[in-house]
């Protein structure tokens, strides 16, 4: 088993070597004549371009368009501008301007969840630690004076745990949510095409 995956870990560098560095692929790929990451979506024939079951103020483009974006975003660095060019749209002037008002509203309106869930983590972040700072200092205060060894353990392992907490929240969920928040925020600030 262990050969196998030797093997398997040696075919895999092996294939990665030969292949095109990742900005090779993406300026092969995507890069336009203005130095901007082109999404190009194929309005083809019978697709629905809004959702057909929204309508007025709160009419919506198809689902598919926001997740074929999303996927799309996820791989591409955040230096680069993003412009999404939406191809056989056949749409009216009026048509462009909704299209570009609704991507921009339904990303800045994920782009404010996902501050709001940036400052939650802080606060999450900032409560375990004063929490675990006050129950490890009290553990050592009552330490030196307390015989009951069964809170003394509660008190160590809560302030610990806490502590612990707060930094994978920290390390792990943080990061996390700032790359959703920049992938976000780059199709928020995208310039929108339709040819």
């Amino acid at each position: 088993m262990n050969k196998t995956k030797r093997n398997l870990d040696e075919k895999i560098k092996k294939y990665e070597s030969s292949m095109k560095s990742i900005q090779d692929y993406f300026f092969h790929e995507y890069i336009n004549e203005d130095n901007k990451i082109q999404i190009d979506i194929n309005i083809y024939k019978g697709f629905d371009i809004f959702e057909p079951l929204s309508m007025g103020k709160q009419k919506d483009l198809n689902k598919e368009i926001y997740d074929f974006i999303d996927e799309k975003i996820h791989m591409i660095p955040h230096k680069y501008e993003i412009c999404i060019c939406f191809y056989n749209s056949n749409l009216t002037k009026k048509e462009e301007k909704e299209i570009k008002s609704i991507i921009e509203e339904h990303y800045y309106l994920i782009l404010r969840e996902k501050r709001i869930n940036l400052r939650i983590n802080t606060i999450k972040i900032l409560s375990l630690t004063v929490i675990g700072v006050l129950l490890l200092s009290l553990y050592f205060i009552l330490e030196i004076h307390s015989n009951k060894p069964v809170f003394m353990e509660f008190l160590s392992i809560a302030g610990s745990f806490a502590l612990w907490e707060a930094v994978d929240f920290y390390l792990l969920e943080r990061r996390g949510l700032e790359i959703e928040r920049l992938d976000v925020g780059q199709v928020a600030l995208s310039q929108i095409i339709l040819k």
